[in-house]
């Protein structure tokens, strides 16, 4: 994804994804974006915990980790909402 997508292109393929029932589309689009998009990764996990356990769980473990070893205090509340999502 291009850096400059801040959430333009990327949120409207979500929708259409999510709302087609395009599970692994969707995860396809969002797997490797940037931190400050966020929460289309969130909104892709809730769709696909069903149907893609493995995923969200190996993906939210990864981002939460990634807070706490940095040692990123004031994220800690992200790396919460993260690991509810393990």
């Amino acid at each position: 994804m291009a850096a400059y997508d801040i959430c333009g292109s990327t949120a409207a393929k979500v929708d259409i994804y999510l709302e087609e029932g395009m599970i692994d589309k969707a995860i396809a689009t969002v797997d490797d974006l940037a931190y400050y998009q966020n929460n289309l990764v969130m909104r892709v996990m809730d769709a696909a915990i069903q149907s893609h356990p493995e995923w969200v769980i190996n993906k939210a473990s990864q981002m939460a980790e990634a807070i706490m070893n940095a040692g990123k205090a004031k994220y800690y509340e992200e790396a919460i909402a993260w690991l509810k999502k393990v």
